[in-house]
């Protein structure tokens, strides 16, 4: 993805000090790009070059959001949201006072307020919980605080209850991350560690699945999508990423969840395509499964977000500097 693509509703962040600086789409507040201090490092996300940037549909790439539902409705007869709910899938506003570039760091916020009767927020589904009512629907806040540093991307997802009718959460940042020189599928230079130990349902082949999973390092060796949930007594996700980046600096993804103030599990799912997925996919190259590995923390248990408390979903992106 260049980053020095321009087009309406994109937002740039830079920080002076450092170079490092992200893009966002105000459509779903997507992350498109970031890309740590370039005199160092190079580009960390990835974009599909098909993905679509005039708000029709959520973005094939970078950081999209996944709230308040992950994956399909889970009772189909009685809610048609869309396949990870309504967060990817509207503009979000800017929020000005927010801006800010000090000698550490540079950020900026982004807000979704969703009216328990607004119907004009797309993807809320016209049977279900969501379905736009005054009397019987949620409504929330949703603000998405963004910050770049010298060596990190920290994003932060609160979300506020601000209605009256309490709901469950789920939250996830959908990350896709570039794997350079299209080495996606090589083992020995794309890999996830840190979910060792954790229960893993595998969406494409069930009877994969293993509790515990005894695993060290995940490779991508045919379609994957698998969710990895964390044993008891540890809710913190922290992975390390080797993505055959020029540099052969690895990525670090920590991420941490909370509900009333109340520290939540995060899950963390792996998600590839692979070839033919890919290609039955119309905003997604047919090759680029060899570009790409999505890692995505996020909170999926369904704890109960009551009236006037709020949740918050946090990742740190990060370049190691240890290796």
């Amino acid at each position: 993805m260049d980053c020095s693509l321009e087009d309406h509703g994109i937002q740039t962040v830079v920080h002076s000090k450092s170079g490092s600086m992200c893009q966002i789409h105000e459509f779903g507040a997507t992350i498109l790009c970031y890309h740590p201090n370039p005199d160092k490092y190079s580009e960390v996300l990835f974009v599909s070059r098909d993905a679509v940037l005039n708000g029709t549909k959520a973005i094939r790439g970078g950081i999209p959001l996944v709230f308040p539902i992950f994956g399909p409705p889970a009772d189909k007869e009685n809610d048609d949201m869309p396949q990870h709910g309504f967060a990817r899938r509207n503009f979000w506003k800017m929020d000005k006072s927010s801006l800010s570039d000090t000698e550490t760091e540079a950020a900026m916020d982004f807000t979704l307020t969703v009216a328990a009767d607004n119907d004009k927020i797309d993807g809320r589904g016209t049977k279900g919980l969501w379905a736009p009512s005054a009397t019987t629907s949620p409504a929330c806040e949703l603000r998405y605080r963004i910050v770049v540093k010298d060596e990190s991307l920290t994003t932060t997802l609160t979300m506020t209850n601000t209605g009256t009718i309490a709901f469950p959460v789920q939250a996830l940042f959908h990350t896709y991350y570039e794997v350079h020189g299209k080495a996606a599928l090589d083992t020995s230079k794309c890999s996830v560690t840190g979910l060792q130990g954790y229960d893993m349902v595998d969406k494409v082949d069930p009877d994969n699945s293993k509790s515990p999973d005894s695993t060290e390092a995940i490779t991508i060796l045919k379609e994957t999508d698998r969710v990895y949930s964390p044993p008891d007594g540890k809710n913190e996700v922290n992975v390390t990423l080797q993505l055959d980046r020029p540099t052969h600096t690895p990525i670090m993804c920590t991420a941490k969840g909370s509900v009333d103030g109340t520290v939540v599990p995060v899950s963390c799912v792996v998600w590839n395509p692979h070839e033919e997925k890919a290609k039955a996919m119309s905003d997604f190259g047919d090759d680029q499964h060899h570009e790409m590995i999505c890692v995505e923390p996020g909170i999926l248990g369904k704890p109960i977000l009551e009236p006037g408390k709020q949740a918050v979903l946090e990742q740190v992106i990060a370049v190691s500097t240890t290796s």
